[in-house]
């Protein structure tokens, strides 16, 4: 075949923005101010305003902010491409590096895998700011576990 091959979905779930944006009203996702994007067939991109909530004593960002932000991410995304019904995802090694400190404005994250397995999936967290700059990067490896009980 010439040229680039089509870009398949990742999704095992349809992504609806509005249903994630609903399950992102509890916890601590709402208290971050945490709200999904956009899906597009390989990534999911999120964004949180910055309030004193998520600063540290200096005015800067916390890590502890931007690392939730980055697994909250992942966390989202993994679990649409699995079978909900049966199974879940629960983050299980995060490794953020922070690249740039920032005091305000609004930050995006965009989640893509780097490896979707049956047991456990690896995602790729790019954090920026408003002007496209890098803010941190991360790893989210994620366990798939099965459901214990009814799923959410």
């Amino acid at each position: 075949m010439v040229g680039s091959l089509p870009v398949m979905s990742i999704w095992t779930l349809p992504p609806d923005l509005d249903e994630v944006n609903r399950t992102l009203l509890g916890g601590h996702a709402a208290h971050l101010g945490l709200r999904a994007l956009s899906f597009d067939e390989q990534s999911l991109t999120t964004e949180m305003v910055i309030t004193d909530d998520h600063r540290q004593p200096h005015g800067l960002l916390s890590g502890g902010a931007s690392a939730a932000l980055a697994e909250i991410t992942a966390g989202i995304a993994g679990s649409h491409c699995i079978d909900v019904r049966r199974f879940m995802v629960v983050g299980q090694e995060l490794n953020i590096s922070h690249l740039r400190g920032v005091r305000g404005g609004t930050i995006y994250a965009t989640a893509r895998p780097a490896r979707l397995g049956r047991r456990s999936q690896v995602w790729l967290i790019d954090i920026r700011d408003g002007a496209g700059q890098a803010v941190a990067t991360a790893r989210l490896t994620n366990a798939v576990i099965e459901q214990q009980g009814e799923p959410p």
